[in-house]
């Protein structure tokens, strides 16, 4: 028995994007949760109100805190916004590896583990931010 690397590997634009209509539908996201009490499972679309999603059995909330944020396309905006900086602040993090290629970034965060999940800031961030990321074409 030993320690594995757990992590994330994504792949998106070196610089992300903030367009009305990625800041649109993230504010229907917003509402459609705000309007049935629950939360959008980031693995697979599906909106619940359990402290499970019944699709695919995801236990924890997703972007119920960053949504709860989200009360007018304004405020969509400014959470786009703030995605698109925390992407490019990942390449500074000691939990993180970042390359360029092209007009790419491959982004990499984890940590050895013995079976907990991993604690560095990268981690936890893209955990986050991930689906608002996936909105922008990050994946």
């Amino acid at each position: 028995m030993g320690a594995d690397m757990v992590g994330y590997i994504l792949v998106g634009p070196s610089k992300l994007r903030v367009t009305e209509a990625r800041a649109k539908k993230l504010s229907d996201m917003a509402v459609e949760c705000a309007r049935v009490g629950g939360t959008r499972c980031p693995d697979c679309g599906a909106v619940y109100t359990d402290e499970e999603c019944p699709a695919c059995g995801r236990k924890d909330p997703g972007t119920e805190g960053l949504l709860a944020m989200v009360t007018s396309l304004d405020e969509a905006t400014k959470v786009l916004h703030q995605a698109a900086n925390e992407w490019q602040n990942l390449g500074g993090c000691r939990d993180a590896a970042t390359r360029r290629w092209q007009d790419k970034s491959i982004v990499f965060a984890g940590e050895m583990s013995w079976g907990d999940e991993p604690g560095g800031w990268a981690y936890k961030t893209i955990k986050m931010w991930l689906p608002i990321w996936q909105l922008m074409g990050v994946g």
